[in-house]
């Protein structure tokens, strides 16, 4: 059993090296895939919840990164309803114009694209979708902008 459990871990580690074939719902129930999001910037993925008050803090230093930095996008990707993550949203001063959207995935669904994740889990892609880094601990905005200007 330990065998199998690291086999599907190492099959999982290798899947998320490419953005996963994912389809994401928007706030407005358009369904996104990996071919619908801009490739002329690398890309944050976090996955958060909204009952996750280490989600805020983190998104928070997000937004003040992406003012800073503009050349990355995030998609904020979470399993509670859309009217949750809408709330979610309402609690910040977003700017119309940054490169940062939301959306809904099946918690079984997003388990089975990234495997076992804990909140807040953020995955950094590069323009060619291939995975930089994943970050499960330590996610501040020095760490964040350090990755962000190295751009790996």
């Amino acid at each position: 059993m330990i065998i199998n459990k690291r086999t599907q871990e190492n099959r999982l580690s290798q899947k998320i090296k490419v953005l996963p074939n994912f389809t994401f719902k928007s706030l407005d129930n358009h369904l996104i895939t990996p071919d619908s999001i801009s490739s002329d910037r690398n890309t944050i993925i976090m996955l958060y919840s909204s009952d996750c008050l280490h989600c805020y803090n983190i998104f928070d230093q997000m937004v003040n990164l992406i003012s800073e930095m503009p050349t990355f996008q995030i998609l904020m990707v979470s399993s509670d309803s859309l009217e949750t993550i809408s709330e979610f949203k309402e609690k910040f001063d977003l700017d119309p114009g940054m490169p940062i959207k939301f959306y809904q995935c099946d918690k079984a669904e997003l388990a089975k694209l990234f495997g076992h994740y804990n909140y807040p889990t953020l995955y950094y892609y590069d323009q060619g979708k291939h995975l930089i880094k994943k970050i499960t601990q330590n996610i501040d905005a020095d760490n964040l902008r350090v990755l962000i200007k190295s751009g790996n």
